[in-house]
C-alpha cells in the first residue's frame, strides 16, 4: 500500500513450474496490510510487459496470552524481576505495574532483548515502595495487540506476628505483666506497630446464672473477672510501651462455641462484657493506643451450626465493637476439592452459608481464620467462602489476619502437618485470596500465634 517494493527475485521455470502451474514461495514475511504483485517472463528474446497486478491483503494474527511467572506473593524487594513465558509471534511486551492506588510502572519491551528460548525477563530500575503491587503483561505483532495476562498480586510480607494465649489464669498482676511484655516489644520494635492477639478464656460457662468461661486447667471465672484481668493487661501495656505512643494493640476476648452454655444469652453477656472493658480504657484516655474486641474459636465440629449462630445472634444484639471468628472450616470445599461439604462426622451439617454468616454475614462478625495446615487446604478453604460471600451475597468477605499455633506446636507434641509457621500461615492465605480477583484483598492486616501460658 506504501508503493515499496519488498520482494524482487528471478526464477527458472524448471524449477517452479510444473502441469501448466508455477509457485514460488519467498522467504520474506510480510506485515499486515495490502499487497500487489506482478510476474515479468523472459526468453531469448527478451522480457514480456508487467501486465496489471493482482491485489491481496495478509491479516497478521495477533498473538496470545502471556502466563505470569514471578514475582507472586510474598516480599519481592523494591526491585524484583518479572518473569513470564515466552508467547509465539510476540515481538514486543508491555509491563504494567499497579499498586493501591493505581499505575505505578509501564513499559514496552523488544522481545529479542529480553526472552530466551522459553521465558522473557525484566529487571526495571524504578524502585518499589512497600505493599502489594499487581502486574500484567500485554503482548503485540504486526498483526495486533495480544490480551492482558492475568494479574499476579506479590510485595505485602507478613506483618509481625503477635503471641495470642490459652488463658489458665486471670490473675491480675500476672496480665499486667503479659501486657507490659507486649508494650515493650512494640516499643523495642521500628516505627508503630499496628497488632492484634487474643487471650482465649476458653469453653463458655454458667454457674448460678453468670456467664464467663471455663479456664484452661484453673475453673471457671465470670465475664467480670475476664474483665479485670483483660483491663490490667492493658494498663500493663500502656505502662511498658512508653514512649511510644502511635503503636496500637487491639485485644481480642476470646472464647469458643464448645459445650452446651454456648447460646444466645451467653454470647449478649460476651459483647457487654466487651463494652465494658472499652468504657474502662476510654475513661482512662487509652483507647487510641489499646482496644479490645470479642473474639471465639468457632469450630464446625464443636456444636452444631444453630447454636453457633445463636452465639453469634447474641452477641450482635448487644454489641459496640466487632468480635473476630478464629475458627475453622472443617470440610468444607475448596477450588482443588469443589463437592465436599462443611461438616464433620460429629456435627455434619454444616454448611458454608453457616460459616459465611458467623464470620461476616452479621454485622459485627469479622473472619480471622485458623491457616494451621501446611498443605495449604485452610488457606483454600477459607478462600473459598469468601467466593461463596461475592457470588451469593455481592460481596467478598474482609478476611482480617491469619491465626496460626506454631509456638504451641513447639510446646506440645502432636501437630504434625498442622504447624504452619506464622509467617507461611499469613503467606498461604495472602496468595490464596490473591488467587481470584472476586476474592483479592489489597492488605492482610493482621498475624498472630498461639501459644499455652505457663508451659
Amino acid at each position: 500500500s506504501d508503493n515499496s517494493n519488498i520482494i524482487t527475485a528471478n526464477y527458472t521455470a524448471a524449477n517452479i513450474c510444473s502441469g501448466g502451474n508455477c509457485s514460488v514461495k519467498p522467504a520474506t514475511g510480510l506485515q499486515s496490510g495490502d499487497y500487489r504483485w506482478w510476474v515479468q517472463s523472459k526468453n531469448a528474446v527478451g522480457l514480456s510487459s508487467l501486465g496489471d497486478p493482482l491485489i491481496y491483503t495478509v491479516k497478521r494474527q495477533a498473538p496470545g496470552t502471556a502466563t505470569l511467572l514471578s514475582p507472586n506473593g510474598g516480599n519481592a524487594g523494591t526491585q524484583p524481576t518479572y518473569v513470564w513465558t515466552v508467547v509465539a509471534g510476540a515481538n514486543w511486551y508491555y509491563l504494567w505495574v499497579n499498586d493501591a492506588a493505581g499505575k505505578v510502572y509501564d513499559f514496552w519491551y523488544m522481545a529479542e532483548d529480553i526472552c530466551n528460548t522459553t521465558t522473557c525477563s525484566v529487571t526495571p530500575t524504578n524502585a518499589l515502595a512497600s505493599g502489594p503491587h499487581t502486574w500484567w503483561i500485554q503482548t503485540w505483532n504486526p498483526g495486533g495487540f495480544g490480551p492482558w495476562s492475568a494479574g499476579m498480586t506479590f510485595g505485602s510480607p507478613a506483618p509481625p506476628y503477635s503471641t495470642s494465649w490459652y488463658m489458665d489464669t486471670i490473675n491480675p498482676t500476672t496480665l499486667y505483666n503479659m501486657g507490659c511484655d507486649m508494650g515493650t516489644r512494640d516499643k523495642n520494635m521500628p516505627g508503630a506497630q499496628d497488632s492484634f492477639l487474643v487471650l482465649d478464656f476458653g469453653n463458655p460457662s454458667v454457674v448460678n446464672g453468670v456467664y464467663g468461661t471455663a479456664l484452661f486447667g484453673f475453673g471457671t471465672a465470670s465475664t467480670d473477672q475476664i474483665a479485670t484481668a483483660v483491663e490490667q493487661y492493658a494498663a500493663g501495656y500502656i505502662a511498658c510501651a512508653s514512649p511510644d505512643t502511635s503503636s496500637h494493640l487491639r485485644i481480642g476476648i476470646g472464647t469458643n462455641n464448645y459445650g452446651s452454655a454456648t447460646s444466645r444469652n451467653h454470647g449478649a453477656a460476651w459483647a457487654r462484657m466487651v463494652n465494658a472493658v472499652n468504657d474502662w480504657l476510654i475513661a482512662r484516655g487509652y483507647y487510641s493506643r489499646v482496644d479490645a474486641a470479642g473474639a471465639s474459636d468457632l469450630e464446625v465440629g464443636w456444636n452444631s451450626p444453630s447454636v453457633t449462630r445463636a452465639w453469634v445472634d447474641g452477641y450482635d444484639s448487644e454489641n459496640r465493637y466487632p468480635f473476630y471468628n478464629f475458627g475453622d472450616a472443617a470440610g468444607c470445599p475448596t477450588r482443588l476439592y469443589t463437592g465436599r461439604s462443611c461438616g464433620t462426622s460429629s456435627q455434619p451439617n454444616w454448611a458454608l452459608e453457616d460459616i459465611w454468616y458467623i464470620s461476616w454475614g452479621v454485622g459485627s462478625a469479622y473472619p480471622f481464620p485458623l491457616v494451621y495446615a501446611t498443605s495449604g487446604v485452610n488457606a483454600r478453604q477459607w478462600q473459598w467462602i469468601s467466593l461463596y460471600g461475592y457470588n451469593n451475597h455481592g460481596a467478598r468477605m474482609d478476611i482480617q489476619g491469619a491465626f496460626t499455633q506454631w509456638q504451641a506446636c513447639q510446646q506440645r507434641s502432636g501437630c504434625s502437618g498442622m504447624d504452619n509457621t506464622p509467617e507461611q500461615g499469613w503467606t498461604q492465605l495472602w496468595d490464596e485470596l490473591n488467587y481470584d480477583s472476586k476474592t483479592a484483598q489489597p492488605r492482610l492486616r493482621w498475624l498472630t500465634d498461639i501459644k499455652w501460658l505457663g508451659e
